[in-house]
């Protein structure tokens, strides 16, 4: 759930607070369905596999996007770079802006912004598991 949240347009600007609750909700699933405690460290192993699950299903939703309303993302992208590069008198900026707007240059930008979701999905979600099995990885004494 939390990969889809984090493509909804405004919604999206909550991924971190999603990946933490994916993180934390993981260990509570687990230990229910387990019926053990769980560490800290598993707690951290079980977010960052949610992490990456996560980012698997946020990139498969991105794709279907680009596919559909890529032309659109490219317009508004160049446009901005333009606009930025209009308002820096310096040349070396004009001539990044030109290769960035590219279609390898705007490849290269989705790859590292990509591999950039990649490790905020991982980190957020593994330190929201490590935050779960501390506060809800031992189950209650019956």
């Amino acid at each position: 759930m939390a990969g889809v949240l984090s493509v909804i347009p405004f919604v999206s600007l909550g991924c971190c607070l999603w990946m933490l609750g994916a993180g934390a909700l993981t260990v509570v699933l687990y230990r229910e369905r387990a019926h053990s405690d769980v560490s800290p460290g598993m707690g951290f192993r079980l977010g960052a596999l949610t992490g990456l699950l996560s980012y698997v299903v946020y990139v498969v939703f991105f794709g279907l996007m680009q596919v559909m309303r890529g032309r659109q993302f490219r317009a508004a992208f160049r446009q901005q770079l333009e606009k930025a590069a209009a308002a820096n008198p310096d040349p070396a900026v004009r001539q990044m802006v030109e290769r960035i707007s590219t279609p390898e240059g705007m490849a290269t930008v989705i790859t590292i912004m990509l591999a950039v979701f990649l490790a905020v999905f991982v980190l957020f979600a593994a330190a929201g598991g490590a935050l779960g099995g501390s506060l809800f990885g031992r189950r209650e004494q019956r």
